[in-house]
């Protein structure tokens, strides 16, 4: 039979044990919303400096949760030639 410390010291190791398994589980969610957080400031930024005509390349800069790890900008297709330019066409190099 197991002494009383014995015991004591074996309840403090499943315990020990299951406050580690709770960080591991709040880990990962607590780094995805950093992440989403630092990325809603780039989508920011991105949308201030967005020229604005219609302000339709501008209102369509958004953050987009693709699945449970993966974050992605989403935003008009011409925004791209907006912030890169074009060179030229393929009948004009």
């Amino acid at each position: 039979m197991l002494s009383t410390t014995a015991l004591r010291h074996m309840s403090d190791l499943d315990s020990l044990i299951q406050e580690l398994e709770d960080i591991g589980d709040d880990l990962l969610p607590d780094i995805n919303d950093i992440v989403r957080e630092v990325l809603q400031q780039e989508v920011n930024i991105w949308s201030q400096r967005a020229p604005v005509d219609t302000g339709a390349l501008k209102q369509s800069i958004q953050l987009r949760l693709l699945d449970p790890y993966t974050w992605g900008i989403e935003f008009l297709d011409y925004g791209l030639y907006q912030n890169f330019g074009v060179r030229g066409t393929e009948s004009d190099p």
